[in-house]
């Protein structure tokens, strides 16, 4: 016989406290309690609180291996959820267990809770308690989280069709919700102001670029403002961009770009030549052969184009990057010239801007919708769906997928979707944005995900001020360690 002291904390944000009745159940080594209330003089179970109950057990529990929370009605009381962020149970004897939960409980349930040390399932192999508890863990997992096909070619992702069909511990917080839809509003209250919102026509002249800027203004708009038409900031935009993570050394053009060193001799200067630059790795490549053949999109009734180009660049002795060559298709001939530094103002300067436009097009659709978004929803289900809260990796991914699964479903409901974002505003549309996602899952590999042998083979791991390569080869290191 003996008394367990028992502490559980409620999670310190508005409306994670609860009205239900809350019971426990300690199941140890050798017995289990009985089930007790906790009930506390006044109000139990408030935001922010940490609470201690004494618990008379008549019998010796052994080891405290699983506490069960009971949340069941209480009088009048409607339903309503309970953020419980851990249990810790202190024996007759001083010895301390705590329960990690940090999760929402919803409705009435009973929730199985273990011990917060990483345990693989050959840990349990000694415990048919436990192994049971994993199997239920997941069991009831996989019933809440179900795959289905969203788009041929697509990662799979969850079967469900609104974000109201999602369990809290999904969601969005309040907090969180709040501050999406504040900024979302005045979104569109600035778009409203400068006259975006319902523009359908072009813009009369280049300046009217400058009203873009009109509101929230930085030192990097401003020097945006100052530099966008220079060559030098157009080619470190590959390296410390928005999408710094298609471009690679080239050691030997392609069959379908044929630069030819008189081309690019004026852009290289007089003591060298292409085939040396090419030589000593000082020559490098931007491809967007994946965008060949995507459907282009009408938008307000005006046919939309998508090319395919290849931009040759130059790194010179300064360490500046600058293009040399931009070819805007991958077939090469009469109807599709090389356009060089040497060229018109305008000419150069229009070859640039279709090279951004189909950047923004890959950057959107591939590095951001499909491997960030989607490719992390796969991974996401994946954890959810195999791994117990006690697996080690479960421990460590969870906190990188929070809300994946809330922005995705809004993602496919607003923007993937008819009549949405993408189809009215992107030049590939709906049906060319998933064309290109295809493509580009397609071509995807477990190499490509791991940053180091990406960098590595790219070609790309010793040119100068690549600072997303630093920072990102850290923050790797950081992670695998």
């Amino acid at each position: 016989m003996g008394i367990y002291k028992v502490r559980i904390a409620t999670g310190n944000f508005l409306l994670a406290g609860t009205f239900s009745s809350i019971s426990i159940t300690l199941v140890g080594t050798h017995e289990e309690s009985d089930k007790k209330p906790l009930d506390n003089c006044g109000k139990d179970f408030n935001p922010g609180a940490v609470e201690e109950f004494k618990l008379c057990s008549r019998r010796w529990l052994g080891d405290i291996v699983l506490v069960r929370l009971h949340k069941e009605p209480y009088s009048f009381y409607p339903t309503d959820n309970w953020y419980c962020s851990f249990v810790e149970v202190v024996s007759p004897h001083g010895q301390r267990y705590r329960f990690p939960c940090y999760q929402w409980i919803e409705g009435y349930r009973t929730l199985e809770l273990r011990e917060g040390k990483g345990q693989i399932v050959c840990d349990d192999a000694d415990s048919p308690l436990l192994l049971e508890q994993r199997q239920a863990e997941l069991k009831h997992r996989r019933e809440c989280y179900g795959w289905k096909e969203f788009a041929p070619g697509l990662p799979r992702c969850l079967a469900v069709e609104n974000v109201i069909e999602l369990d809290c511990n999904t969601m969005y917080s309040f907090t969180k919700s709040t501050n999406f839809l504040l900024r979302g509003g005045n979104a569109q209250v600035e778009l409203w102001l400068k006259g975006f919102l319902s523009c359908t026509n072009s813009w009369a002249k280049l300046d009217d670029i400058n009203k873009v800027f009109c509101f929230n203004k930085t030192p990097i708009t401003e020097y945006v403002r100052a530099h966008w038409r220079e060559d030098t900031f157009f080619g470190s935009q590959f390296l410390n961009g928005v999408h710094p993570v298609v471009i690679r050394r080239c050691m030997e053009l392609p069959c379908n770009f044929p630069v030819t060193p008189a081309m690019v001799a004026s852009s290289l200067g007089e003591s060298t030549s292409l085939h040396d630059e090419l030589e000593k790795g000082n020559i490098f490549l931007v491809d967007y052969k994946i965008l060949e053949g995507v459907p282009a999109n009408t938008i307000n009734g005006y046919q939309q184009y998508i090319a395919a180009p290849l931009c040759l660049l130059h790194l010179q002795p300064s360490g500046e990057l600058v293009p040399v060559a931009i070819q805007l298709s991958q077939c090469p001939g009469p109807d599709s010239p090389i356009f060089l530094p040497s060229d018109s103002e305008w000419d150069w300067i229009l070859a640039k801007t279709w090279v951004r436009y189909t950047e923004f097009l890959v950057h959107e659709a591939v590095s951001h919708l499909l491997l960030t978004h989607l490719i992390d929803e796969a991974f996401t289900l994946a954890t959810l769906r195999q791994l117990p809260m006690c697996h080690p990796l479960f421990k460590l991914l969870l906190p990188h997928t929070r809300y994946t699964l809330h922005i995705n479903i809004m993602a496919r409901t607003l923007l993937l979707r008819r009549g949405g974002n993408i189809e009215r505003a992107m030049g590939s549309g709906l049906e060319g944005t998933k064309v290109l996602m295809a493509k580009g899952m397609s071509c995807l590999t477990y190499t490509s995900l791991c940053f180091p042998d990406d960098i590595q083979e790219r070609g790309v791991d010793c040119i100068p001020n690549y600072y997303y390569r630093d920072d990102g080869l850290k923050i790797w290191s950081a992670i695998e360690r």
